[in-house]
């Protein structure tokens, strides 16, 4: 659990809020935790989250170039 000194919260000069929603995004970004758990630290439910995410240009989901081609591959031989 984090807790945020009055003082800190005070000196930052943002809603308590929006140092978790902040923090959240940080450690998502950093790859330490996963979206849903970020969403949790921010208290806000994933999809609400992820709407944040995209409207800050940050990924939703992450994968390598090859993993998506491969993922392209899959949904283009279905469609045939």
């Amino acid at each position: 659990m984090l807790i945020l000194n009055d003082d800190l919260i005070e000196e930052m000069k943002m809603p308590e809020e929006q140092i978790k929603l902040e923090f959240a995004i940080w450690l998502y970004q950093m790859d330490k935790i996963s979206l849903r758990k970020a969403a949790k630290i921010a208290s806000l439910d994933w999809l609400s989250f992820s709407e944040i995410l995209c409207q800050r240009n940050i990924p939703t989901v992450k994968m390598s170039k090859e993993e998506f081609e491969t993922e392209v591959k899959t949904v283009n031989s279905l469609l045939k």
